[in-house]
């Protein structure tokens, strides 16, 4: 029976340690004793002959194995510890794929080496993602220096006009002043405002209309 990754694709193997692409070191294997790791390869293929009282026997041994595994390879506890769950998750549910013939702890971490590059891989689309979206961003690096000379100019010719009012027209427009402040009735100093505004714009077509 041949092992096989999720979505059908081959497993690297997984012998002496490392994966045999040296992209998976796998250094903290030598801390099991043989008849602990034969014991994983025993649970496993009762596994996969459909005991699954094995399960947690399984789950017990390689568990602590798979996180440790999956904090090594990835660069966040989160990514790890979800990378780890979907490992086992995927173990038993490829369960009966098992060869017996085979170490099963190398089998359960080609399991684990799979499911930390489709971490590493969702990471990068991510971040591609994201720097695509801050390409896109135009930033906003304040008025051009000949729009900051227009306002200059709109606003020199706005003081200018408010120049030719009376004072009491430049009081009814000055910005946050009520009639309660000016002590008019609201009504009165509606009317005020609106005839300042009209003396305003008077003045400044004649100013600036050709």
């Amino acid at each position: 029976m041949v092992s096989s990754c999720p979505l059908g694709r081959p497993a690297p193997a997984v012998t002496a340690g490392v994966t045999a692409d040296g992209a998976a070191p796998i250094g903290y294997e030598h801390r099991m004793d043989p008849s602990s790791r034969a014991a994983i390869s025993v649970a496993l293929a009762r596994l996969a002959g459909g005991d699954r009282s094995a399960q947690r026997t399984v789950f017990e041994a390689v568990w602590p194995i798979v996180r440790d595994f999956c904090r090594k390879m990835l660069a966040t506890a989160a990514d790890a510890e979800d990378a780890a769950q979907q490992a086992i998750i995927r173990t038993f549910a490829q369960a009966s794929d098992y060869d017996v013939s085979r170490d099963g702890l190398a089998w359960v971490l080609e399991i684990s080496l799979w499911e930390c590059r489709t971490m590493l891989r969702r990471r990068a689309r991510s971040r591609e993602h994201e720097l695509s979206a801050q390409a896109m961003t135009v930033p906003d690096l304040g008025a051009s220096p000949e729009e900051a000379a227009e306002r200059r100019d709109l606003e020199a010719a706005l003081a200018a006009a408010l120049g030719g009012l009376t004072q009491a027209d430049r009081a009814a427009l000055a910005d946050g002043l009520t009639g309660e402040q000016a002590g008019v009735a609201p009504a009165t100093w509606r009317k005020r405002r609106e005839r300042a505004l009209s003396r305003l714009r008077l003045l400044w077509r004649s100013q600036h209309d050709s």
